[in-house]
């Protein structure tokens, strides 16, 4: 079985049974801090320059941008996952140089 194989199942089968509310809790809390990095992160740089290379990938296809722009999924994911680490900063563990969050 391949890994996404597996996490598909197991996202199938978590689906069907209510999840703690500790669980729910810290999922919105991981929803919320990837909205707060992200808008911040749709201005820098990076990510219009990754706009511009992905042109051809804009304007159509079944995903969106963050502000609502069509896009294909590959466009999508990695603009806005650019996007919210562009300006990510707050849960960096500098001491053990990586990323937690």
């Amino acid at each position: 079985m391949l890994a996404t194989q597996a996490f598909a199942r197991f996202a199938q089968e978590a689906s069907r049974r209510a999840l703690p509310t500790d669980v729910l809790h810290h999922a919105q809390r991981a929803v919320i801090d990837w909205y707060a990095s992200l808008y911040p992160g749709l201005a820098m740089p990076a990510v219009q320059v990754l706009e511009a290379t992905m042109a051809e990938d804009l304007d159509r296809g079944d995903a969106r941008l963050a502000l609502g722009r069509a896009a294909t999924p590959r466009a999508a994911a990695l603009i806005n996952g650019t996007a919210a680490h562009a300006a990510e900063a707050d849960d960096s563990f500098r001491d053990a140089m990586y990323h937690p969050g």
